[in-house]
């Protein structure tokens, strides 16, 4: 101990001092201070009794080679991981422990690393307890310099799994499928992705996981923001794992545009940090154009049907029709016109973007002027012209009017009618290339021959007008009654045969109120019909009209909005027809209609026991039909085991597909059976607690195919009124069928619930399996329809039929929706 309390350790060396008589006289010491030394062995048995116990807790194992190439010493946790117990290699050679050629090789492999000193990694299998084993050595040098270190780790499932992962990629990489893993950060920097990118990017691999090229850059500029909203928000959700985006366009590396869809799993650290983003882009750009195309389609047709319902004339037509033809097709530029015969020209009706010193001339089809204008050239041509790109076609560089407009795709659509006469012709483009395509000629055609009918009915109805104006006198001579009222209800014109029905000369009634031969009661209704007029809208309506003679006479007034000559609304053009004869007439037949209602119920009563007996008929059918089954079976099955050898494989093949027949032809019998019982089941409704029942047929299912996991979410206490035997048939056939749609789906859902709006109560099963088109809705519940082949899905198509019976027996409806790989939704209310 030193004076500051340190405590040292000396070693001493004594030596005895003694006289010539051998007498002690002294000693003479000597102390070394050893300190630094007994630290440094201390240390080093510590050290050796931790690298022992870390060698011993560790899953790899350790082994010795000296350098004779003898195993001299080893660490392992589990002795049953080693190839052969320790005492048939501990003390012996190489060569002595292990089999050729891992021997041979380890033996090379150990001298390399005594030569060089540089550790070597070595990979190799065994077969260890009957099965085969792959592990992964690394050798090194050992701190004397002779012996040599091996730590082998046992990588069998590494292995398994990297060459799941390799047939996995291989799977990916031919397939239009890219997969990838984003790092987290502003770019979402590419840190894999497989060989088939470039496929659709345009870029490799290698510029990818380089950083030449970021994720983020290639999206569309007008989606990046949505892009980033959504990965934001999902990601801030700490329970969420996966997602999938909305479709957004990228930017190949040759500036073309495509549509993809993104499905990403996110990826977290044990703190729950967002490390990465891994998922799958498809190329679903050929689909969205598709449906882009429908939906352009779809907008045009619809401005065409708004156009001939809603316009007053041609000009309102046209401009209606062009507007959304424009609007929905994406182009700027559209004229349509109409031929003028005594001119020979066609004539502007309506015009989209076009200049103004062009947009209201006449084009010529005669003389010099005719050669600048392209719709001219077609309608003389009489054929549709369609030009994708205008510089690919340098036929039409000599229309001066082009280039004026600057178009660089169009079409024009010559307009002829069933007699092969112009009628105009219809104009559409784009100051940019590839606007318009001949992809769409039947849509061209389509629309054109739509023009041709609306242009022709509206010049139909403006010759029609033209012809009342001129021949107003003629209506005098009409069997109906017609008169023209003024916006103050009084009479403008009345003919003889209106006259007629209420009794007044000619003279009596114009300039008078017409109110004088309403019945009170219609006064009010005179009334609104008069603003309807003002407001331009036609109507038919009813009105009782009194006599000179004070009688009742009830006529049908069908009236329309009477203009002066400038269009502007004058009056009401009305129709009146004495209809009291066939009112009264109208009246009998209703008497005639409660007796024929009698009868009706008398048929259905008739009718009912007619389907009575008809079900039972099935009923007896079906179950007579059993019996020759079961012959069938029985000697199609005797036949395969007593004379297969005497029979060739066809001869096999047929006879199993009998007994197969046979079996689909035996659960048909069963669900026609099932399906006759319902109707014969007299019901006795009580209390169900449609939660417990509906977990007793998920059991059921369960048992039946146990090698499906399939999440279940059934809604607890759900009480209803009902027959328990029909429900719990009703809830096995919903629930079997979501069983059965969802066998190829990855995570198959099936969910049950209630529930209640405007005191209704409504029970749904949903699923998210193969779903179906919503056009075959009406199909799922008529007996024997399936949307199915057999060899697909089973089923007789008899158990949603089955379903409805019993439902409707219980005084409810049933319906479904879904739609094609989003899953079905099945609801029912009960009465």
């Amino acid at each position: 101990m030193t004076r500051t309390g340190e405590k040292r350790v000396i070693t001493w060396n004594t030596i005895i001092l003694r006289d010539a008589k051998n007498k002690f006289i002294g000693v003479i010491s000597s102390g070394e201070d050893v300190t630094k030394r007994k630290r440094a062995e201390d240390e080093l048995v510590a050290s050796e009794l931790r690298v022992r116990t870390l060698l011993q807790s560790i899953q790899d194992m350790v082994f010795v080679i000296d350098e004779t190439n003898h195993f001299s010493d080893y660490y392992v946790q589990k002795e049953d991981d080693l190839y052969t117990p320790p005492s048939r290699f501990i003390g012996k050679g190489i060569p002595d422990a292990l089999p050729e050629p891992l021997a041979s090789e380890l033996v090379k492999i150990v001298e390399d690393v005594r030569r060089t000193g540089e550790s070597v990694t070595h990979d190799y299998d065994l077969v260890i307890a009957g099965g085969r084993k792959w592990f992964s050595a690394i050798l090194s040098l050992h701190a004397d310099g002779k012996s040599v270190v091996a730590v082998v780790r046992d990588i069998t499932d590494q292995k398994k799994a990297l060459e799941e992962l390799e047939e996995a990629y291989k799977i990916i990489t031919v397939s239009s499928v890219v997969a990838f893993l984003w790092k987290n950060d502003d770019k979402w920097s590419v840190e894999f992705v497989t060989e088939n990118v470039h496929d659709l990017f345009g870029y490799s691999a290698d510029e990818w996981i380089s950083g030449t090229i970021r994720y983020a850059s290639v999206i569309h500029p007008d989606d990046l923001p949505r892009v980033i909203s959504e990965v934001s928000g999902f990601s801030e959700d700490a329970l969420c794992e996966s997602f999938i985006h909305e479709p957004y366009r990228i930017i190949t590396k040759n500036n073309e545009i495509r549509w993809v869809s993104d499905s990403t799993v996110i990826r977290r650290d044990t703190r729950g940090n967002i490390t990465h983003y891994q998922g799958v882009v498809t190329d679903i750009t050929d689909e969205r154009h598709a449906l882009q195309k429908v939906q352009r389609e779809r907008t045009v047709f619809k401005s065409i049907a708004k156009a001939a319902i809603h316009s007053e004339d041609a000009t309102e037509m046209a401009n209606l029709i062009l507007n959304g033809f424009i609007g929905a097709m994406g182009l700027e530029i559209g004229t349509l016109r109409l031929y003028d015969r005594k001119k020979s020209v066609l004539r502007p009706t309506a015009s989209v973007g076009i200049m103004n010193d062009l947009k209201d001339k006449d084009a010529p089809l005669k003389g010099p002027d005719s050669e600048s204008y392209f719709v001219s050239y077609a309608a003389k041509v009489r054929k549709r012209i369609i030009v994708p790109n205008i510089d690919e076609h340098p036929e039409y560089h000599s229309f001066k009017n082009l280039a004026k407009m600057n178009l660089k795709s169009f079409i024009v659509i010559p307009l002829f009618n069933a007699k092969k006469e112009l009628v105009g012709t219809f104009a559409a483009g784009s100051t940019e290339p590839y606007k318009v395509s001949f992809d769409d000629y039947e849509f061209y055609e389509a629309i054109e021959e739509l023009l041709v009918t609306l242009l022709e009915r509206e010049q139909t109805k403006q010759a029609y007008r033209m012809s009342l104006r001129r021949y107003r006198e003629l209506l005098t001579n009409l069997s109906e009654g017609i008169t023209i009222v003024d916006l103050d209800k009084k009479y403008v014109f009345v003919n003889k045969a209106f006259c007629n029905i209420i009794g007044y000369s000619e003279e009596e009634l114009v300039g008078t109120d017409s109110r004088v031969n309403v019945h009170p009661d219609d006064l009010e209704l005179i009334s609104q019909e008069t603003e309807a007029r003002k407001m331009g809208m036609p109507s038919t309506y009813r009105l009782r009209l009194i006599t000179k003679k004070g009688d009742v006479r009830i006529t049908r007034v069908s009236a329309i909005p009477s203009r002066d000559d400038f269009g502007e609304i004058e009056g009401t053009v009305a129709l009146v027809s004495d209809i009291t004869d066939r009112v009264r007439a109208e009246e009998e037949v209703k008497t005639l209609n409660i007796e024929l209602a009698k009868r009706v119920e008398d048929r259905t009563a008739e009718l009912q026991a007619a389907v009575s007996e008809l079900e039972a008929f099935a009923y007896t059918v079906s179950h007579d039909l059993r019996a020759p089954l079961r012959v069938i079976d029985g000697f199609s099955q005797a036949i395969l085991e007593d004379y297969s050898e005497t029979l060739d494989d066809v001869g096999r093949d047929f006879l199993r597909r009998i007994r197969v027949g046979v079996t689909n032809m035996s659960r048909l019998i069963e669900d026609i059976l099932g399906f006759s019982r319902v109707t014969r089941i007299d019901m006795d409704r009580v209390d169900v607690n449609l939660s417990r029942l509906a977990g007793e047929v998920v059991s059921e299912l369960r048992e039946l195919d146990p090698q499906r996991t399939v999440n279940v979410d059934i809604q607890p206490d759900i009480i209803a009124r009902c027959d328990k035997r029909l429900i719990r048939i009703v809830l096995h056939n919903l629930f079997e069928n979501a069983w059965k749609f969802t066998s190829q789906t990855d995570d198959p859902q099936i969910r049950f619930g209630m529930k209640e709006q405007d005191e209704t109560r409504t029970f749904y099963i949903q699923d998210n399996g193969i779903g179906f088109d919503k056009r075959d809705t009406e199909r799922l519940f008529k007996p024997f329809h399936r949307l199915h082949r057999s060899d697909e899905f089973e089923g007789s198509g008899i158990g949603l039929a089955t379903v409805t019976r019993i439902i409707s027996k219980h005084g409810g409806e049933i319906w479904a929706e879904g739609k094609v790989g989003k899953g079905a939704t099945f609801f029912f209310t009960l009465s």
